[in-house]
């Protein structure tokens, strides 16, 4: 596939009980490894469930998808609801299906909650309208669409997306993060990459894209839907990234999405930073515990002793997949970049 990796994986670094000979990810398979690796493998690949531990996961770390069943996340329902009705506005008259379905409290306790979700879900739905490009009309509830992505040697990468469309047709593929824009990363541009490629592969329309942290547009959305149909590009771009997902289940290479991004930016943050992304630190869980279980058992061999190298191998590894986005995108780096302390301003 073209992928380097290194001549020799570090002692004890591959992922719990992983075969050799693995089949070609499903498209939902690579989409969901670059979000979320520990659980994807661990859970679907492995068939581990930590029952217990299902429910814990921070709101922050999951994309806010329509009907994602999140007790705080109803802002994504309304901003959704508004895309479909095709208004300006986020209509107030969910407020009574919400107050049936348990997720609003009653009197005032539940006026107040429903204002903060609808403030939130307003501001989204007004900078995605303000956006280019920016939906036209009427959004269609997600529909899946079966695809068919052609590889090099004959191999095809199958699975499906969950996709919007306009009236005229065109599809849309709207993922919105309870983050800011900043600490998105590449847990939602690699799976937003991959689901454009797939789709210019598979020879349907142009997409739209967009992707929305709590603060607003994030760039990269305008970016990857901009992107001429260029089956080469796209197909080496897949490819690559089957390639390093190879190399990470081998142990071969490194890859946390929170770590990665931080990583990716080693030389503002040095090794220790790239540490606490992992492990966090008496103010801040890392990234091993926002996802108790999974993520601890994945990187089970990350020890972040300092002069052991781990945090390097991170950050060569981050700035590989830089690199597959600059040759995806024709794009130098990854923007915004995360900050080390108060944020000055986020690109638009």
């Amino acid at each position: 596939c073209g992928t380097a990796v290194r001549d020799g994986a570090a002692p004890g670094s591959t992922p719990p009980a992983i075969k050799e000979d693995r089949p070609l990810p499903s498209l939902g398979a690579l989409i969901e490894f670059f979000r979320d690796p520990a659980k994807q493998v661990l859970r679907s690949e492995l068939g581990l469930r930590l029952a217990a531990l299902e429910d814990d996961r921070l709101d922050e770390d999951e994309p806010l998808a329509p009907g994602a069943d999140h007790p705080e996340g109803f802002a994504r329902d309304l901003f959704f609801a508004a895309l479909e009705a095709g208004t300006e506005a986020v209509p107030e008259a969910a407020r009574e299906a919400l107050q049936l379905g348990g997720l609003l409290p009653p009197g005032a306790l539940g006026e107040r909650r429903f204002a903060i979700e609808w403030n939130q879900a307003s501001f989204l739905l007004g900078a995605l309208r303000a956006s280019e490009p920016a939906p036209e009309g009427p959004l269609s509830p997600p529909q899946p669409l079966a695809l068919r992505v052609p590889l090099s040697g004959g191999r095809v990468l199958e699975g499906r997306l969950l996709l919007r469309h306009e009236a005229s047709g065109r599809p849309w593929l709207i993922e919105v993060h309870g983050r800011e824009r900043k600490s998105l990363g590449f847990r939602a541009l690699l799976p937003l990459a991959v689901a454009g490629a797939a789709l210019r592969l598979a020879g349907h329309p142009p997409p739209g894209l967009a992707l929305l942290g709590k603060d607003g547009v994030h760039e990269a959305g305008a970016v990857l839907a901009s992107l001429p149909p260029d089956p080469a590009r796209d197909a080496a771009f897949l490819e690559a990234l089957i390639g390093f997902r190879e190399g990470v289940l081998r142990g071969e290479r490194r890859y946390a999405p929170d770590t990665s991004w931080t990583a990716a930016w080693i030389g503002d943050h040095g090794p220790e930073g790239v540490a606490e992304a992992w492990t966090g630190r008496t103010d801040r869980r890392g990234e091993r515990d926002r996802s108790p279980g999974y993520a601890a058992l994945w990187g089970r061999a990350w020890r972040f002793v300092p002069g052991d190298g781990e945090a390097e191998r991170f950050a060569a590894d981050a700035r590989h997949l830089q690199a597959l986005w600059q040759a995806l995108t024709g794009q130098e780096g990854l923007s915004p970049r995360p900050s080390k302390g108060r944020r000055k301003g986020d690109a638009a």
